[in-house]
């Protein structure tokens, strides 16, 4: 299982860039013995705290190192030029959503944003709005992506898209 040291930055699942701010040891059962957790703290700002058991693999399977800029551009040279196809049924799509945007920067992450943008657009010709659960599947991609690649690449989160499209751009 892989370790991880105080003050490295990590991707923590869907949560986005965190630093390692401590190895603790900790209880939060009065009758369970004292553990090792990964105290995370959002890149953000944001004043949660997340604790990862050192020792539980599946739950340190959700943490990962930020992508390099070579494995950026990689994942922008895979994404294809058809559109992820909307899924009607609303609960399916839920789902396909969140396992996509479970797996991190990817190409899918990358037509999902694309897709959710397209049908926003879509709808708003026709004086309508995104369902709120799809509107926050949105914002936690955008999100997830922007962060992911401003910290990678040294840029402010606003020049992401920009970032992004020019590397289209120079590709064709």
């Amino acid at each position: 299982m892989e370790r991880f040291s105080v003050g490295e930055t990590l991707v923590y699942d869907i949560h986005g860039l965190c630093r390692v701010r401590e190895i603790k040891g900790m209880s939060f059962i009065k009758t369970e013995p004292k553990r090792d957790y990964y105290v995370l703290e959002p890149i953000t700002g944001a004043t949660s705290l997340y604790y990862v058991p050192v020792e539980n693999e599946r739950a340190v399977s959700k943490l990962r190192r930020p992508l390099t800029k070579d494995e950026l551009d990689e994942v922008l040279s895979e994404v294809k030029d058809e559109d992820y196809r909307w899924i009607e049924n609303r609960q399916l799509r839920s789902e396909v959503f969140h396992s996509v945007l479970a797996g991190g920067i990817t190409p899918e992450l990358i037509s999902l944003i694309r897709c959710i943008y397209c049908r926003k657009e879509e709808l708003s010709e026709r004086g309508k709005r995104l369902s709120a659960t799809d509107e926050g599947i949105f914002s936690a991609a955008e999100k997830l992506l922007n962060e992911e690649f401003a910290f990678v690449l040294g840029i402010e989160k606003e020049k992401v898209s920009e970032y992004i499209s020019s590397y289209f751009l120079s590709k064709k």
